[in-house]
């Protein structure tokens, strides 16, 4: 834990996420420290990564890099209708964190949203 906080902490030197967001995800840090899932060995140090591209220039529009210690966090803030809406799109991050627990590695996920012209991968490096 104390990895994820110094994480947390360069994030917000780095001005990446303001001092409150680093606050709430030191707090969420705390409260889901028991509650989190144990991660085989493999996966610490890891990371997952969220890349949204334009599909029709290939530009990067979104490149989110994230350990996953604090996935799992992230993953809990998100409120029920946004997850819904994900789910609608298929795609689905409770079977995503499945397999992500379970030690996989590379690209977990690939999904073209044609409406908005974008290409959402999610990899684990």
């Amino acid at each position: 834990m104390d990895e994820e906080r110094m994480r947390i902490l360069k994030m917000i030197e780095t001005g990446k996420i303001s001092a409150e967001e680093g606050l709430k995800l030191m707090e969420a840090l705390e409260a889901n420290h028991e509650e989190k899932p144990p991660q085989p060995e493999s996966s610490f140090g890891k990371i997952l990564n969220i890349k949204i591209s334009d599909s029709r220039t290939s530009e990067v529009k979104v490149n989110l890099k994230v350990p996953l210690g604090i996935a799992h966090i992230i993953k809990s803030l998100i409120p029920e209708t946004e997850l819904h809406k994900l789910e609608e799109r298929g795609i689905h991050l409770d079977l995503l964190f499945q397999n992500i627990d379970a030690g996989a590695s590379g690209r977990l996920l690939e999904v073209e949203d044609t409406e908005h012209s974008q290409i959402i991968q999610i990899n684990i490096e």
